[in-house]
């Protein structure tokens, strides 16, 4: 079994307070940026169904 991509998504752009706390609570991860909820769900779904 693989790991999982070392990626958080967060909704917001880059700069924004979601962005800053993804950056703050997990330092280590590459964040991923998503215009809406339902784009930040979406892309995580699919990375989730890649990783299996």
């Amino acid at each position: 079994m693989s790991q999982l991509p070392n990626i958080i998504a967060y909704q917001g752009v880059e700069g924004a307070y979601s962005h800053l706390s993804c950056r703050h609570v997990y330092p280590n991860m590459t964040a991923k940026a998503c215009g809406s909820l339902s784009m930040q769900c979406l892309w995580s779904s699919a990375a989730k169904q890649n990783w299996r």
